[in-house]
């Protein structure tokens, strides 16, 4: 097909009909190279098979046949309409289009440079999928049921499916109905009610029984977690089962149920436990030989179930040596530890050939442990996961699901001591009491009422001072440290810092620490104030070792997950086959049971509006009880100005000349007290403390255009995060003061008289975990990014080395 002269014709909305640019803002759409050519006639060859070209065409009328030809295997072919992208998977192939484009009706295309696609999907990463399907490919290429298919096969499905997502209660299709697509489940899960019950989850394939069978449906599926999947329609499907003959296309590849009951961790789980847990677990297919699946030493957190192929598995000795491999077949299990805690894997298993797999992710089984929790008594496990199992420590809903408490103590019972000897002071003072008693009236007061005064008084007093010391803890968990204290009722405090944030620790002890064996942990952070104490913090050694650990294996991980970035991105850039893409999890439910509570406010105080969602901004006023301190004074004002000037103004007195200078004083101070009320409230709704994504702020404004004063500071520059709530009127309406600290010249960045001062500390932590999280993926990105570039580089001079050197050969 000819190319005719572009025009400057904006095709901008006429560009975003199109699902491959949804996303896309108007300006991205405005600078994309396209051109609108002729009509076509049917029988118009847009282009071969094999045929490299620079372009992507967009079908906007017509139909269009897409046909691949290759030796001793059926003809694959398609037709495709109006919203179909043609030419796109071509942007980082080496063997040109698919097959042959041929209008089979009379067609109006919109003709894209393909430069323009390779541009937009280096500056939205995030639409990349959109782009070239690459998602779909990895997602399929990591399926069980299309394990057999060649590369350029998934390539040809993955480019007709439609992607879906489903929302818990939604219907996929019904009982009865006319089969005309398979459902391939991305992630999510779904059940299907039939003859009989059950649950699919990431990586299952439903509805090819039906037409395979050419019946209609005879189950109705049924959405029960947000899921996404894909429809690949009946005809494609068929294509494919043609093109590779064999029995078990009607049967699943991997018998979910019947692994589960198999593997040692299940084996006493009832059956209808067995079919909920197939809705919590993800089938894997893995294509190449020699495909790491876990690492000795790396944190992980999966069951592995290996149900075809073979693999090798390696285990270290105590110093770290491999001991010789074994092979492990069908059936094979491991991983219980980093199923339940998240724990490093115990050997290092790589696969054999192609393999398939089922896996279960931590934060997927802990949603089935909460649905299901008789279930996680009945797993069989060794007794030293048994054990930590059975004291797994919950330290509230502001802990994260992954968040594993590896240290958590209270003071050293010498702060119990020091802080109960004012009960023993108490009854010094009382015993000098009785001692002048004595000596005034000549006897002693009988013993049994000098009990009862001692009881009286020391019992609540010493029951206080054991409930308070109990209250307060230092915690090490696996993200961060954690110093609590509290009073019940009258004040709570809790400071918290993430473990990679820490600069240096110091150990404190005196001679008494020393012989008592406790000592004060000091944790420094980059903050310009304050550090985190963990003072009189019994085994201390114990504490700074696994703080030790776990900084050294945040880093190690980051570097172990760095290196299998760079291994997939060289498997894409030098063509070495398709790389699987395998979500992290088989569901999309969040395993967060924190949720941003509503303060505890009367129903009318709720219109104040004290936090409000903004996008992805998190905006919180002053808590009422901060407007009330601020404005009671002027409120108290107004009501007594008020009463005088009602007073003045209906009494007779108002008709005696000598009483207009009053009312109109009293008048003017009724207008400044008015005046004053006005500003105290403008003055509290101006105040805004507002977290988003990527930054804090802190806005106090006078009314008026008179101060302003802004605080903006990026969230990773916080170092640590405080809450308290200093006093008892604070615990009864749930309000207190945030402190934020940083590195930088702010210092202390303080968030005052907040409603539910722990929601926001929970809720800043969060997306400081987050964003952390998200710019280390971004740096990792670059650096496999310009590390696979000098390997593609050193790859193409060798490869062309080589090829000089055969030729000067010949």
């Amino acid at each position: 097909m000819s190319e005719p002269s572009p025009d400057s014709v904006d095709f901008s909305s006429e560009l975003a009909r199109f699902s491959i640019f949804r996303g896309l803002p108007q300006s991205e759409l405005r600078s994309i190279d396209a051109y609108l050519p002729p009509p076509l006639r049917p029988g118009v060859t847009i282009f071969r098979q094999g045929d490299v070209t620079s372009r992507i065409f967009l079908i906007k009328k017509g139909r269009i046949e897409l046909t691949r030809k290759e030796r001793n295997k059926p003809t694959l072919s398609r037709v495709v309409g109006p919203g179909h992208a043609l030419g796109r998977l071509e942007l980082d192939a080496i063997e040109g289009q698919l097959g042959t484009a041929k209008a089979i009706s009379a067609v109006e295309l919109l003709v894209v440079d393909i430069e323009s696609l390779a541009r937009l999907r280096t500056q939205h990463p995030e639409l990349q999928s959109n782009f070239d399907r690459s998602d779909v490919i990895g997602h399929l290429r990591a399926n069980p049921t299309f394990a057999p298919l060649a590369d350029i096969e998934i390539k040809w499905i993955s480019d007709i499916v439609d992607i879906d997502l489903g929302a818990p209660g939604d219907t996929i299709y019904k009982q009865g109905e006319y089969a005309d697509d398979i459902i391939i489940i991305r992630q999510g899960r779904v059940r299907l009610e039939g003859a009989q019950k059950r649950w699919v989850s990431a990586g299952s394939v439903i509805g090819n029984q039906d037409i395979l069978a050419r019946s209609r449906r005879r189950s109705t599926a049924i959405v029960e977690s947000k899921t996404h999947y894909y429809h690949l329609p009946k005809d494609d499907f068929l294509a494919i089962v043609q093109r590779h003959p064999r029995n078990d296309w009607k049967t699943s590849p991997i018998p979910v149920e019947v692994l589960l009951h198999r593997a040692p961790i299940f084996r006493n789980l009832t059956h209808a436990e067995i079919q909920m847990l197939a809705g919590y677990v993800m089938q894997v297919h893995y294509h190449r030989t020699h495909q790491p699946i876990v690492k000795a030493g790396k944190y992980d957190a999966y069951y592995y179930i290996l149900a075809r192929g073979a693999a090798i598995k390696q285990t270290p000795d105590e110093q770290g040596e491999l001991l010789p491999s074994v092979t492990v077949a069908r059936g094979a299990s491991f991983g219980e530890g980093s199923l339940l805690f998240g724990d490093p894997a115990t050997a290092s298993v790589e696969t054999l050939g192609a393999t398939n797999w089922i896996r279960i992710h931590r934060q997927d089984f802990m949603l089935y442990t909460r649905d299901h929790p008789d279930a996680s008594n009945r797993l069989v496990l060794p007794d030293d996961l048994r054990r930590r199992l059975d004291n797994y420590i919950y330290l509230g809903p502001w802990q994260r699901a992954d968040e594993e408490v590896l240290f958590k103590k209270r003071r050293h019972w010498i702060v119990l001591l020091n802080h109960l000897s004012i009960v023993f002071l108490l009854l010094f003072v009382q015993f000098l009491l009785s001692g002048a008693f004595r000596f005034l009236f000549g006897f002693w007061p009988p013993l049994l009422l000098e009990l009862l005064i001692a009881i009286f008084y020391t019992l609540p007093v010493g029951a206080w001072i054991v409930v308070d010391y109990l209250n307060d803890y230092h915690i090490i968990t696996t993200r961060r440290i954690i110093h609590q204290e509290k009073v019940i009722m009258l004040k709570e405090r809790r400071v918290t810092a993430p473990i990679d944030q820490i600069q240096n620790m110091n150990i404190e002890r005196g001679i008494i620490a020393r012989f008592l064996r406790y000592g004060d942990l000091v944790i420094s952070t980059a903050a310009t104030e304050g550090q985190i104490n963990f003072d009189h913090l019994p085994n201390t050694n114990v504490a700074y070792d696994i703080l030790v650990n776990e900084m050294t294996r945040i880093t190690k991980f980051g570097l172990l997950e760095q290196q299998e970035m760079i291994r997939k991105q060289l498997q894409e850039r030098l063509h070495l086959g398709l790389e699987e893409r395998i979500d992290d999890r088989a569901l999309l439910e969040s395993t967060e049971v924190r949720k941003i509570s509503t303060p505890r406010d009367l129903p009318f105080l709720r219109l104040l509006g004290l936090q409000q969602q903004e996008g992805n901004r998190l905006v919180w006023r002053r808590h009422w009880f901060g407007l009330v301190l601020t404005t009671l004074p002027a409120f108290i004002t107004v009501l007594v100005v008020l009463f005088f000037l009602v007073f003045f103004t209906s009494s007779d007195r108002i008709h005696h000349n000598s009483q207009v200078p009053l009312v109109g004083v009293t008048a003017l101070l009724f207008l400044i007290s008015l005046f004053w009320l006005w500003w105290q409230w403008e003055d509290w709704e101006n105040d805004r403390y507002i977290v988003s994504d990527q930054l804090i702020e802190r806005i106090t404004k006078k009314p008026l255009w008179f101060d302003e004063e802004r605080t903006t500071l990026s969230i990773e520059r916080v170092q640590n995060v405080e809450f308290r709530r200093p006093n008892p009127l604070a615990y009864l309406f749930n309000f207190g003061n945030v402190d934020i600290q940083t590195a930088a010249t702010e210092g202390k960045v303080p968030f005052e008289f907040v409603p539910a001062p722990d929601d926001v500390q929970f809720e800043i932590y969060r997306r400081i975990e987050n964003y952390q999280t998200n710019l280390e993926k971004k740096r990792q990105r670059e650096q496999k990014n310009d590390f696979s570039e000098w390997l593609e580089a050193y790859h193409s001079l060798v490869t062309k080395d080589q090829t000089l050197h055969h030729n000067g050969d010949e």
